[in-house]
């Protein structure tokens, strides 16, 4: 009877060797790979929430600045000119031009909705028009009319500016710029 009772135990042993054999040989490796393929997951996943949090953060900044430019003067619809409104921008400048006593002549305004050239790295339908001013008057007229032109309620993009002494305490600023416009 020894002999019997030593073999159960024996052979007990034996598949207790041979499960845990079966366990760390296939069973283990296999439980390891899902989980590795679920860390991926979970690491991409991250990767997503990550991003995902930054737009939102983005999303939520560009919403309270545009409710803060709602309570401004300006709009963000008035910023880009449209085609009927350019005319009166250019009339604008004249008005400015004419207020401060400088001689302006605009010139290089052509083209055609047709004919418009793309803003470059914009998406919506936002075109420029590029055109030269030539103004002339007191150094303090020139420096106030360049500042008018940086602070218009329409986007006005100033590419060069040449500025030379035009004799008896006067100036010709050459401009080189570009009207934003919206189609």
């Amino acid at each position: 009877m020894r002999n019997s009772e030593k073999n159960k135990i024996y052979f007990a042993v034996f598949i207790w060797l041979a499960l845990c054999l079966a366990a760390f040989g296939f069973l283990f490796k296999k439980l390891n790979a899902s989980n590795i393929v679920a860390l991926e997951e979970i690491t991409a996943l991250k990767k997503q929430k990550g991003v995902l949090e930054a737009e939102k953060e983005s999303y939520t900044l560009a919403k309270n600045d545009l409710q803060k430019l709602s309570a401004e003067k300006i709009q963000p619809e008035n910023f880009f000119s449209r085609d009927i409104t350019l005319v009166n921008e250019i009339r604008r400048l004249e008005g400015i031009a004419k207020d401060l006593k400088i001689d302006m002549n605009l010139s290089g305004v052509a083209g055609t909705l047709r004919t418009l050239r793309p803003a470059g790295g914009v998406k919506s339908e936002i075109f420029q028009i590029p055109f030269t001013m030539n103004v002339k008057g007191s150094l303090a007229s020139v420096v106030s009319f360049m500042e008018y032109l940086e602070n218009l309620e329409f986007l006005t993009s100033v590419n060069n500016v040449n500025i030379s002494s035009a004799g008896q305490g006067g100036v010709n600023a050459n401009f080189s710029a570009v009207f934003y416009l919206k189609k």
